[in-house]
């Protein structure tokens, strides 16, 4: 009979045992997760001219203190990459942290700040102006005693960086010589507009040497064409074909000019001639401003 008593007793110990075992994982995962989940983390990232600042926030949305531990002086890494995902920015590289333990509070309603400039900086010189991923994260080890898991707290952002004054100078530059290259051109299509009263149409198209000129004529004489930059002859007078048999007949010119023959400087026109009433007529038009 003690027998039986003894065994039956040993088994409620072993039942309460485990249930009391169960209860206790149970109320700590419990309180790990909601500790944890008690906080938020946000990351922001403001451009300027010759710095980025990053803005990192912790709050702590619950009705209770959170303690914090950290295993360093390093509370907090910055990882930026490129479109290719190679590195250009690392916040703890090159840098030396306390190995002291860091512990933080953050009261109810409260939350943790950390603010870190980047200067754009990487290997010596500045990155390009473009798109960059951001990957921001918290190193806390411990919420009020209870382990963190990885990536707990961490934010990936996009990060746009400006363009440098030196870029800046270089965009504006190009600009001008667009707007001035467009300029030319209009002036150029003006030009060629002012059409003598027997060739119209005229439309030129090509460049650095190689040009294609087409319109309308309506002589009955020969004509011909030579080009020249104010200077010198670079293609000697050659006949021009007509086709047609109505009033204005058209007519298409093919020319080619060496480059080492191109002018550094000035205008490149072509010159058409023929002769009318016993005298020497000329038209020239503008083939290529070569000024800019």
């Amino acid at each position: 009979m003690k027998k039986v008593v003894l065994l039956w007793m040993f088994s409620l110990v072993l039942v309460s045992c485990g249930v009391s075992g169960e209860n206790g994982n149970s109320n700590g995962n419990d309180q790990g997760e909601s500790e944890v989940d008690s906080l938020s983390f946000e990351v922001e990232h403001t451009a300027k001219d010759d710095v980025g600042v990053f803005t990192m926030n912790l709050s702590n949305d619950s009705e209770k203190p959170v303690q914090l531990t950290f295993s360093s002086g390093q509370q907090y890494e910055i990882v930026v990459k490129d479109s290719d995902g190679d590195k250009v920015y690392m916040f703890s590289e090159d840098r030396m942290f306390t190995e002291a333990i860091i512990e933080e509070e953050i009261a109810a309603g409260d939350a943790l700040s950390f603010e870190q400039g980047w200067d754009y900086m990487s290997g010596g010189k500045r990155v390009e102006s473009n798109e960059y991923e951001a990957t921001v994260s918290l190193t806390a080890q411990t919420v009020n005693g209870e382990k963190v898991v990885p990536d707990a707290f961490v934010q990936k952002l996009s990060v746009t960086i400006p363009e440098s004054p030196e870029e800046e100078a270089q965009d504006k530059e190009e600009d001008e010589s667009k707007d001035n290259q467009e300029k030319d051109a209009s002036e150029s299509a003006e030009q060629n507009r002012t059409e003598h009263e027997n060739i119209r149409n005229i439309v030129v198209q090509g460049e650095q040497g190689e040009y294609t000129i087409t319109g309308e004529t309506s002589l009955n004489s020969d004509i011909t064409y030579s080009v020249e930059d104010g200077h010198y002859i670079l293609v000697e007078k050659k006949n021009i074909e007509l086709h047609g048999s109505e009033k204005w007949k058209s007519f298409e010119i093919a020319t080619e000019i060496e480059k080492e023959n191109l002018p550094n400087a000035g205008v490149l026109t072509l010159v058409f001639s023929w002769e009318q009433a016993g005298e020497k007529q000329y038209h020239s038009i503008l083939l290529e401003n070569f000024n800019n």
